[in-house]
């Protein structure tokens, strides 16, 4: 491998490494700014139902990705004892159509995936391939040709791959140019386990949304040390949103009653801060300090994955020995920034910005 394939895989760890300590800073500061406003018996109230809240909403985030990985490893596991193989169809009721191909990846995507080992200077076989359907888990657009990394149990390397992607090499039409765009797909992919962009983001995950419970939490328990009236409000809309918040839904599903109340304490909640700095109940000093610590937080580690992108994208060239066949994938989707506020809280960087980057790559 040339040197840049080193440096890039540098640069992605230092990135990687320093995600963790700044979220982790920006949590500690914030319990030390609201110190100063509030009792210790405030603070240690509001860290507490903060920190439950934030790993209860993560779980509730992930759960149906966890809950399709564990069920696709499964079936790979249990695929020669057919007595298992169907009770886990029957306990899984609606991934039943997922249950073969999750079980029995094509074998092009098997040896598309080992020759990305090779490229990137694994092993094979030490990433295992799950088919699984990314646009339920991941939000990816239906049609849309996808593949993500993961540490599963924060151990066992794993490549999610949608059905789209598998399907390019399904045909014989452009064989050779589709096989070459799922290899360097994999690379990608494999560069965010090597580049350790997956190691630590559980901890910054959790981190990232402690947050914004943290100061929804911290304002709400101030306005009830300063008007017991007013603040019984904000702890209520406070205690909806934290409980309910980012409650999954299926797309054909009418919206629950508990993702209705977590709606409706969201908006209340702009005008419960801007009341309260009007009155006088919240102070300026605090609202802002905890404004500013969760947009920076969150802005910051959006932009350290937008950087992780652009480095998995040169590492996959680089070890592919060529840029073409990820160009090509890239011209194939559609990304831009429809406003400001896309623009900085996106975690990946638009398909214009990232073809660029990949012509810097000497093919």
């Amino acid at each position: 491998m040339s040197a840049g394939f080193s440096s890039y895989i540098r640069r992605s760890r230092r990135i990687s490494m320093l995600a963790p300590v700044a979220s982790f800073g920006a949590c500690v500061l914030m319990i030390v700014v609201v110190g100063k406003y509030l009792h210790v018996i405030s603070v240690v109230g509001t860290l507490i139902a903060a920190g439950i809240a934030s790993v209860a909403t993560y779980a509730r985030l992930h759960y149906r990705t966890e809950k399709f990985v564990r069920f696709a490893i499964r079936a790979r596991l249990a695929k020669k004892a057919e007595p298992e193989f169907d009770k886990l169809t029957r306990n899984y009721r609606e991934l039943g159509k997922y249950v073969q191909k999750s079980a029995h990846p094509s074998q092009e995507i098997k040896d598309a995936l080992k020759q990305a080992e090779k490229n990137i200077g694994l092993n094979p076989g030490t990433t295992m391939p799950l088919v699984v359907p990314l646009e339920l888990i991941l939000g990816v657009p239906h049609n849309c040709p996808a593949a993500a990394a993961m540490l599963y149990a924060g151990r066992h390397p794993v490549i999610l791959i949608d059905d789209n992607l598998q399907a390019m090499l399904d045909t014989d039409e452009n064989y050779e140019k589709n096989y070459e765009i799922v290899v360097s797909v994999f690379c990608h992919e494999l560069a965010h386990l090597i580049g350790w962009n997956t190691r630590w983001a559980k901890l910054v995950g959790i981190c990232e949304i402690f947050v914004t419970t943290f100061t929804i939490a911290a304002l709400a328990a101030y306005t009830l040390e300063s008007n017991l009236f007013f603040g019984l409000i904000g702890v209520c809309i406070a205690a909806i949103n934290l409980t309910f918040e980012s409650t999954p839904t299926e797309e054909h599903q009418k919206p629950s009653i508990t993702s209705i109340l977590s709606r409706i304490a969201l908006v209340s909640w702009i005008p419960f801060v801007l009341i309260g700095l009007i009155i006088g109940v919240l102070p300026i000093g605090l609202t802002i300090a905890l404004t500013i610590l969760t947009f920076g937080l969150r802005s910051l580690l959006a932009a350290m994955r937008r950087k992780e992108e652009i480095y998995a994208d040169m590492i996959s060239a680089i070890a592919h020995g060529s840029s073409s066949p990820l160009s090509d994938f890239f011209r194939t989707l559609s990304s831009s920034y429809p406003n400001l506020w896309t623009r900085i809280f996106s975690t990946h960087p638009p398909v214009s910005l990232r073809i660029k980057a990949l012509r810097r790559i000497k093919n």
